[in-house]
């Protein structure tokens, strides 16, 4: 992975390279900027965890994570602070040469598929906002085909007399069905739905913790916006008030 050592004066991708500090799994992502890899002050980094949880930045889900960067840039770029972005992740051509609604979704990244083995998505139920993809697995022997997600066990062992019915993979808004004709199976993909980032829950939680935004002792144009009218300028007041702390 990319990073630069917060000893730099300069950082190359701020504010997003501290507020993803230590984070791993994103090398991968188009358009991810560098992760600090550096120390900083306690004070400073319990700070830009918090920042992070406010912004939706701490999901598990590291395809999460990188959309959610992408959204906050887009919104950096939609407000009246847009001329003060100088970082890589903030430019706007990124989203004209990697743009994240035009990755594949569905079932990708497919191993182990054989022409016995049919598996396929069934639209129903709720999507866990937090989320965007999931490792899904069906491996072992009939009659004790089973399927995982996440590597989790996911609903009864089937067989290839007894197909499996409609499973949901928690919080996809999916679930899987699958039949088989061979006897042992090892499959294994990549479940990836829509980012369906919620601007609105952003600028609900950047409002509600105007407390927290004074103690980073922000200008007082950033306070000023995150009290306006103007919901991109509310959020990116806060994102720059994490890049001045």
């Amino acid at each position: 992975m990319s990073t630069y050592s917060s000893a730099n004066p300069v950082p190359v991708d701020r504010p997003f390279a501290k507020l993803l500090h230590g984070r791993q799994g994103l090398a991968d992502i188009a358009g991810i900027p560098p992760v600090s890899q550096g120390s900083y002050p306690s004070d400073k980094l319990e700070t830009y965890l918090r920042a992070a949880a406010i912004l939706g930045l701490d999901s598990a889900d590291s395809r999460q994570v990188a959309r959610r960067v992408r959204h906050l840039g887009y919104i950096l770029r939609s407000s009246r602070f847009s001329d003060r972005i100088s970082w890589r992740s903030g430019l706007g051509a990124l989203d004209s040469l990697a743009p994240i609604f035009d990755e594949p979704e569905g079932l990708v990244d497919v191993e182990g598929a054989v022409s016995g083995l049919n598996v396929r998505l069934v639209l129903g139920g709720s999507v866990d906002p937090d989320r965007s993809s999931w490792r899904i697995s069906i491996s072992g022997t009939s009659p004790n085909l089973q399927l995982r997600v996440d590597g989790v066990a996911v609903g009864s062992p089937f067989s290839t007399s007894t197909p499996l019915p409609a499973t949901p993979v928690p919080g996809s808004g999916r679930s899987i069905v699958a039949s088989s004709s061979v006897s042992t199976v090892s499959w294994s993909a990549e479940l990836r739905i829509p980012y369906s980032g919620d601007f609105s829950g952003i600028l609900a939680a950047v409002q509600a913790n105007k407390d927290f935004l004074l103690r980073m002792q922000p200008a007082q144009e950033y306070l000023d916006a995150v009290a306006g009218d103007i919901a991109e300028d509310a959020v990116a007041a806060f994102i720059l008030s994490v890049d001045s702390f």
